[in-house]
C-alpha cells in the first residue's frame, strides 16, 4: 500500500486522546445533572464529549425541561461541575503510550497542537507536565478562542489558521463524535481513538476516516502508512 505524505501538523483533541480524564468528567457531570433531576447515560455523554460544556447544559435543560437558561445560570452549573472536579477526582493519568505517539509525530519532522472545547486556564500546566516540551501554547485552540465549537468546523479551522497551512497538510486525531464531525467538516483526514464507551461505527459514520483503540495503534498505523522525514 502506498504511504501518506507526511502532514505538516497533527491537532490533538485533549480529553480522552492526551489525557484518560473522561471518566472523571462523566462521574461529576452525572453528579450534577442528577442534582438538577436531569437525565443522562455514559453513552450519551460520551458521545456529546467536545461540545462547550455551556451549550451542553443548555442543550439539555431545553429538551428535558424546555427551559431556556440565560448565559449567567449555564455558567453557574459549569462552574458547579469544575468545583466537584477539584474536589473530588484528582488530576487524570496520561493516555497510555499518547506520549510515544506525540514524538514520533514529532521525530517525523510534523508540528502537534491541541484543539479542545475545554476552556480550563491550566490547560498548559497540564500538558506541559505529561508533555513537557511538546505543545506551544500559541498554536492552542480552546473554547474561549471560538464562537462555534464542535462539531462546528471552526476551531479546526482555527488550528489550521494558527499552523499557515491547508486541510490537506493536516490530520486530526478525536475520540468523540463530535470532534470526528469537526475535523471531518474542515476538510481534514481524522484519526478516531475510541478510548470510551462508543462503538467504533459511531466514530466512522461521525466522519473517522481510521478508528484505533489504543495510542499504541496509533503508534502501528503512523508507521505502516506515513512517509517520515526524520529531522
Amino acid at each position: 500500500m502506498e504511504k501518506r505524505k507526511a502532514p505538516k501538523a497533527v491537532l490533538f483533541d485533549m480529553d480522552g486522546v492526551l489525557i484518560h480524564s473522561m471518566p472523571m468528567h462523566v462521574q461529576a457531570w452525572n453528579k450534577i445533572y442528577t442534582k438538577y433531576d436531569i437525565e443522562t447515560t455514559e453513552e450519551y455523554l460520551y458521545s456529546e464529549e467536545g461540545r462547550v460544556a455551556t451549550k451542553a447544559i443548555a442543550k439539555l435543560f431545553k429538551e428535558q425541561k424546555g427551559i431556556i437558561l440565560s448565559d449567567e445560570e449555564t455558567r453557574k452549573i459549569y462552574h458547579e461541575k469544575v468545583e466537584e472536579i477539584k474536589k473530588n477526582h484528582p488530576l487524570p493519568p496520561i493516555m497510555d503510550g499518547m506520549l510515544e505517539f506525540v514524538q514520533l509525530v514529532k521525530e517525523s519532522g510534523c508540528a502537534v497542537s491541541v484543539v479542545t472545547g475545554s476552556g480550563h486556564p491550566t490547560l498548559m500546566n497540564i500538558l506541559n507536565r505529561y508533555y513537557p516540551d511538546c505543545f506551544d501554547e500559541r498554536l492552542m485552540v480552546s473554547a474561549k478562542d471560538v464562537q462555534h465549537g464542535k462539531p462546528h468546523p471552526e476551531p479546526y479551522l482555527m488550528g489550521l489558521e494558527k499552523h499557515g497551512i491547508k486541510a490537506e497538510e493536516a490530520i486530526v486525531v478525536e475520540n468523540a463524535p463530535l470532534g470526528t464531525t469537526a475535523g471531518k467538516a474542515a476538510g481534514i483526514f481524522v484519526l478516531g481513538l475510541n478510548s470510551g464507551k462508543l462503538s467504533d461505527k459511531m466514530l466512522y459514520n461521525n466522519g473517522a476516516d481510521i478508528v484505533v483503540k489504543t495510542a499504541a495503534e496509533l503508534s502501528k498505523w503512523w508507521k505502516e502508512n506515513i512517509e517520515t522525514k526524520k529531522v
